[in-house]
């Protein structure tokens, strides 16, 4: 069945970019998260259109949040996908969709984002991720950047060569609208994997900054950086409480240092990079 579309603003300005941000499986330190509700809660947004999810969402998987207060339901949090119209920082005009990654039908719901871009006549999709990476936390977040047209994204050193990995919705919107002649990029920022789990404001910082370069919009992050402090400081505090902590961080350290100082003559095996994401997947809870 094909997701139904309600769309609230039939006419925007033409030839914005559209940022398409799911959160769930390439969340890796709930950095896509909060980078939306960074977003949501600071610049001004209007809601453009709003594709159903009933039909492609598994709610006994992920149960939606209600809140129950003394001897009453109060609220509950349902899912949503929303195609929302922002302002950065500079009133400049660009569209967010976001929302949990669909559990069902992504061709079709690929179709719908196709269908939604073609109407509004976006310039360009924008796809955002992180990932899971053996790398420290006390190094520069690594970003994998890339693109229907490898012209549309900064030149930067490979970081992968060649690999198979399970697929995302948000990697099969920016195939298959690049397919559809519709420019499309989009990237990934590589968060520290023992830190997948945790609420890690430095991952929505990078993926803030890239989103800015990539979209050409002014963002500020506000309380996003005293967040990112806070909780670096409480994980540098969490590492010297345990030798055996302080080692692994050390030996990524050196692994980290010795691949930068190498690229692009030493870029991680397929089978490195695949027990990484299997460890990811094995970690992740259902609920999420």
């Amino acid at each position: 069945m094909h997701p139904r579309v309600t769309i609230n603003m039939p006419e925007i300005p033409k030839g914005l970019p559209m940022i398409h941000a799911f959160a769930g499986f390439v969340d890796a330190g709930h950095s896509i998260r909060q980078t939306v509700s960074h977003l949501r809660s600071t610049l001004p947004h209007q809601l453009v259109a709003e594709i159903s999810v009933d039909d492609i969402y598994d709610y006994r998987a992920r149960r939606p949040i209600m809140t129950f207060d003394r001897d009453h339901f109060s609220s509950v949090d349902m899912p949503q996908v929303k195609l929302e119209l922002f302002w950065d920082d500079r009133s400049k005009p660009f569209l967010v969709l976001h929302g949990p990654e669909p559990d069902l039908g992504w061709q079709q719901v690929t179709q719908c984002v196709i269908e939604l871009a073609e109407h509004y006549k976006v310039s360009k999709t924008v796809g955002l991720q992180a990932i899971p990476w053996p790398a420290p936390h006390t190094r520069d977040i690594m970003v994998t950047a890339h693109a229907s047209d490898p012209s549309l994204v900064q030149a930067r050193p490979a970081i992968v060569d060649r690999v198979d990995v399970p697929g995302s919705l948000t990697n099969l919107i920016e195939f298959a609208t690049g397919r559809a002649g519709i420019p499309a990029l989009g990237f990934a920022v590589h968060i520290p994997h023992y830190l997948v789990n945790t609420e890690y404001p430095t991952g929505a910082l990078t993926v803030i900054d890239e989103l800015g370069k990539a979209a050409e919009v002014t963002l500020e992050t506000g309380d996003l950086s005293i967040a990112a402090a806070r909780v670096l400081a409480e994980i540098d505090e969490s590492v010297a409480s345990s030798t055996e902590n302080q080692e692994v961080v050390a030996a990524l350290e050196q692994q980290y240092d010795a691949e930068t100082a190498n690229w692009p003559n030493q870029l991680p095996s397929s089978e490195e990079l695949m027990d990484q994401i299997e460890q990811f997947l094995a970690d992740q809870d259902p609920q999420e």
